[in-house]
């Protein structure tokens, strides 16, 4: 096994990867008080960043950093793609996602912004999505990402956690 550091944003922007969530992995669980946890993580880093950017004109800030937790994956190859079957770390993913969703489509949002956010989440060469969870979240799941939430699937973990995100 290799252990590596990375990014949350360069793990996810590697190009040809797909990820897919094993059927042994539990389905999305995270719950309110974990997904107002993780996205006031996030807002904290990011307010911690522009208050110390306030009034610096050098543009050589250093990065703020959060240590998100481990991912460990798997890989497999298809056709030249690689697939990262995630082992530990698919709840993180998954939320990560669905916040990246939830972002693209704020009305403040810079184009370009949003155009990377796209492309981490559906492949630029077919425009299916990059990330495929459990069976039981993946109808909800593609739902959120299309914009297209259907009454059936209102109860699923994944529309809870956009709709904190």
């Amino acid at each position: 096994m290799v252990a590596q550091n990375s990014t949350l944003n360069s793990f996810l922007n590697m190009p040809m990867v797909s990820f897919t969530i094993p059927i042994f992995q539990r389905n999305y669980a995270w719950k309110r008080k974990h997904c107002e946890q993780f996205l006031n993580d996030i807002l904290a880093l990011v307010n911690t960043s522009i208050s110390n950017n306030v009034g610096d004109s050098s543009q050589n800030n250093s990065k703020r950093e959060h240590f998100l937790g481990t991912i460990c994956y798997q890989e497999h190859f298809n056709n030249n793609i690689a697939e990262y079957s995630i082992i530990d770390g698919q709840q993180r993913i998954i939320t990560s996602m669905l916040l990246l969703k939830a972002l693209s489509k704020h009305n403040k949002i810079d184009p370009r912004t949003k155009d990377d956010i796209d492309r981490i989440i559906c492949n630029s060469r077919d425009s299916k999505l990059r990330l495929k969870p459990m069976a039981k979240d993946i109808k909800a799941f593609e739902e959120i990402m299309k914009d297209s939430i259907s009454e059936g699937i209102k109860s699923s973990g994944c529309i809870k956690a956009i709709s904190i995100l």
